[in-house]
């Protein structure tokens, strides 16, 4: 199948009414209020991070959209479903698998006729508002809005190509916001501010050098749409995406920064590049070596692709310890974790999903303390056993360390200095079962001798473990 690259023109006819509309409909000025009532909030960008989400630690992310309709992915090549239409419409992208598929099993079908197959038959939001909140986690992000530009709420700026006017007919960004609200969650949505095809953005990208400036496409799509989103909704949480291919001054970034911080609104760094510094980069991949300076965010899929993709095998899964210590490894050096979560088109959520929340759950009911509202200590890892992570409380009164792999001779060593406080006893306590441990400092650093039933019991693979210290710095 040749690939050809479309022009501006071809992609307009593509979109055919929806953005002929939306092109009439941005003719006017009213977009210059919103630009205007950005840009008297612009200052210096900072990295201010709300107390309640350096507290929170653990969130779920969930992409849900028209991707989820059709959810499938090349698992030999490319497993992300969410880019199924850039990957039909682009077909050298995965080297025309994809739109080979599309062809041979959809035919004349077009991306946009799956919308009508989105639905929320299966979908409850106050199930999954309980879900999420027993799962232990302290926030949910859902995509309002991915890469096809497709929005899960009546958006004046994407007419015909959102969840009020095609697919459920419904506000699901409204449902989302009110039953998260219902059970204490904190909330918010991701947006992504490309649009594949959207013409006003392949128009900025062929007629500016680079897309130095900011063009009609920020001014008339993305800055009302986040607008609209954060005095509609008034979210915890925003999450930019699809910013690499344009500069930061495109995206008008320091304002729309200055203003979601006004608003004490959580945000990363996905706006345009260059991103920020290295060393205060809001997303980045596990730390391996020591604390960072600000908080950050470590996106996780709980699979191979963020959307729902029909031929995930189980394997493909992230097991319960992998997560679980994930989570500590990042929390260890002042990090979060955003689990990604993937509904199919109806809103259900598969069973192996659902088993791993649970999981987690079940952990964060004993072990939970040694994660949230916590803070880095001065050590992240063991210097011999890089395995074992450490955390401590806000106050610095209690340490806590995180280990995977129960010990065959059940003596824990590690290889720090743990000095006791004069003040106050010590006292070494397995969170699992409140049992207090024997142990001895000597200049190597601390041994502890750990429960003998857990062996005699077969609990030693319900790990990772944790032990309290009380009395220590």
């Amino acid at each position: 199948m040749r690939a050809c690259v479309p022009t501006a023109l071809c992609l307009l006819i593509s979109y055919g009414i929806i953005h002929l509309y939306l092109l009439h409909q941005l003719g006017s000025n009213k977009h210059d209020t919103v630009k205007s009532d950005i840009s008297q909030t612009k200052n210096a960008i900072d990295h201010h991070v709300a107390e309640w989400f350096q507290d929170a630690k653990f969130g779920i992310f969930i992409h849900w959209g028209i991707y989820s309709v059709v959810a499938w992915a090349d698992l030999n090549h490319d497993p992300r479903s969410e880019w199924y239409w850039y990957k039909v419409r682009v077909p050298e992208s995965d080297e025309g698998r994809t739109a080979n598929h599309h062809l041979l099993h959809y035919k004349n079908l077009t991306y946009e006729d799956f919308a009508k197959g989105f639905s929320t038959t299966s979908w409850n939001p106050d199930t999954w508002a309980s879900m999420i909140k027993s799962s232990g986690a302290k926030f949910a992000v859902i995509t309002a809005k991915h890469h096809d530009g497709f929005c899960l709420w009546p958006s004046k700026t994407s007419w015909n190509w959102n969840s009020v006017t095609v697919g459920p007919h419904m506000d699901i960004l409204s449902r989302f916001a009110r039953s998260m609200r219902d059970v204490h969650l904190f909330f918010g949505f991701s947006y992504s501010l490309m649009e594949w095809f959207h013409p006003l953005y392949v128009r900025d990208g062929e007629t500016q050098s680079n897309a130095a400036i900011n063009g009609s496409f920020v001014d008339r799509k993305v800055i009302p749409e986040i607008m609209d989103l954060l005095e509609r909704y008034r979210p915890d949480i925003l999450w930019a995406d699809g910013d690499w291919e344009r500069s930061h001054a495109y995206w008008n970034r320091d304002a729309l920064l200055s203003h979601l911080r006004s608003r004490d609104v959580v945000t990363n760094d996905r706006w345009g590049i260059p991103r920020e510094d290295p060393q205060s980069k809001f997303e980045r991949g596990i730390c391996d070596e020591e604390m960072l300076k600000f908080p950050w965010n470590f996106w996780m899929p709980i699979s191979h692709s963020w959307g729902y993709n029909q031929l995930e095998p189980l394997r493909n899964f992230k097991i319960f310890s992998e997560i679980s210590m994930t989570l500590a490894r990042v929390v260890s050096c002042n990090g979060h974790v955003s689990l990604g979560i993937s509904p199919d088109g109806n809103g259900w959520i598969s069973h192996i999903q659902l088993e791993r929340l649970s999981q987690l759950g079940n952990w964060f009911s004993t072990n939970g303390q040694a994660i949230f509202e916590t803070r880095p200590w001065r050590i992240q890892r063991d210097p011999e056993d890089t395995n074992i992570v450490f955390t401590r409380n806000k106050m610095g009164s209690i340490i806590y360390a995180i280990f995977q792999e129960w010990p065959r001779d059940e003596h824990l060593h590690l290889s720090i200095d743990l000095t006791p406080r004069e003040e106050t006893d010590q006292i070494v306590t397995m969170l699992l079962y409140e049992v207090q441990c024997k142990f001895r400092l000597d200049a190597d650093g601390m041994t502890i001798r750990l429960p003998s039933f857990v062996m005699l019991t077969g609990d030693a693979t319900l790990g990772p473990w944790v032990l309290k210290f009380v009395g220590f710095r």
